[in-house]
């Protein structure tokens, strides 16, 4: 969501600069080359940051082979046979990540409706799904995720993912449920410990939301959304040295510091609203 506000932003600035160029020798008939340079070292600013924002890359897109890494567990085994299918999957988890969630769903709702082997069914609906969660179609995306449980029962994945929709469809039983059934069948799914811990954390069950948290950094410390999460909570209970300490570790992790600033402060405004 922060994300598409500042892309938003940039865009208005860009319209604005635009505009305010052309009021400038319309109406003050300023000479069209007296600001001509500014504008656009200006636009070439803003323009660098919106593809950034966009891409991810400053503007050069990820070679599908750096996906082909960091999905290499999703993928294995994925249209072996079938080079062109495993191409455009690939182009589709890099439309996901470039955020263009539109063209991601047309892809892998395409090669999961036409594919017959189990792996290439499961590998696309999952990409499939989370697209469609990225664009809060949540009940889409659980049906997609119920097909793919059908497929593969053990898969604590699927589980985890579909009890984030259920959550995000105030069906907060539900989604809890999904998280332990996650836990139960793979307990070192550090996800699905974080899910918990949101879902606690939402709720103002802190200490739930602390075991959860701590669970999850325990298997993959770097997972900075659990170390927010307690960032947050040492603050509003006003426990300084563990504020401290996952607040560094959230940024060591990756979290932005400002917009960590950002989510404490928040949290902070919203807890002394509450209690006063």
């Amino acid at each position: 969501m922060a994300k598409k506000i500042f892309i938003a932003i940039i865009a208005l600035l860009m319209v604005a600069v635009i505009a305010f160029y052309v009021y400038e020798i319309t109406v003050n008939k300023v000479p069209y080359t007296q600001n001509l340079f500014r504008v656009i070292i200006l636009l070439a600013g803003l323009a660098a940051s919106l593809a950034k924002l966009i891409t991810g890359t400053g503007g050069r897109r990820q070679p599908l082979a750096a996906f082909e890494s960091v999905y290499k567990e999703e993928l294995d085994g994925v249209f072996t046979e079938e080079k062109g299918k495993r191409k455009k999957l690939l182009q589709a988890i890099r439309f996901h990540h470039e955020g263009k969630y539109i063209k991601a769903v047309e892809i892998t709702s395409h090669l999961f409706k036409t594919s017959e082997e189990k792996a290439d069914i499961c590998a696309s609906g999952l990409f499939l799904a989370r697209a469609l969660t990225e664009m809060n179609r949540y009940y889409e995306a659980i049906e997609i995720y119920e097909k793919l449980i059908r497929l593969e029962p053990y898969t604590g994945r699927y589980y985890s993912n579909m009890g984030f929709c259920l959550k995000e469809t105030q069906k907060t039983f539900e989604a809890l449920e999904c998280y332990q059934k996650a836990i139960e069948l793979n307990p070192d799914y550090a996800h699905a410990y974080n899910n918990v811990a949101a879902l606690f954390f939402e709720k103002g069950e802190f200490e739930e939301a602390i075991a959860y948290a701590k669970k999850a950094l325990e298997i993959e410390p770097s997972l900075y959304p659990a170390s927010t999460y307690l960032a947050v909570i040492y603050t509003l209970n006003e426990n300084e040295e563990e504020a401290k300490k996952y607040s560094h570790m959230a940024i060591s992790s990756g979290r932005n510091p400002n917009e960590l600033k950002n989510i404490i402060n928040y949290y902070k405004s919203a807890f002394n609203t509450e209690q006063g």
